[in-house]
């Protein structure tokens, strides 16, 4: 088994729960989850297939509503 050595006064901020572990963090960062992604994959393919360029204001639109969140330019 291969363990990773954190530091000592990490693993204490982890168990108090000021920080959690970095795949945990860039998970909650994500505004879409796995499954609001492939809709929204989805829906970008079903332009495609029609012909249509995917235009960057119809895409955060669509990604807004299916989050629920208003979305940022990145």
């Amino acid at each position: 088994m291969i363990t990773k050595s954190i530091h000592r006064s990490t693993a204490s901020r982890r168990k108090r729960g000021l920080i959690m572990p970095r795949a945990q963090y860039i998970e909650n960062k994500c505004l879409l989850t796995d499954i609001q992604q492939l809709l929204l994959v989805d829906y970008i393919n079903n332009w495609a297939y029609k012909g249509l360029p995917p235009i960057l204001a119809i895409i955060r639109n669509f990604a807004s509503n299916i989050c629920s969140k208003t979305l940022g330019k990145n």
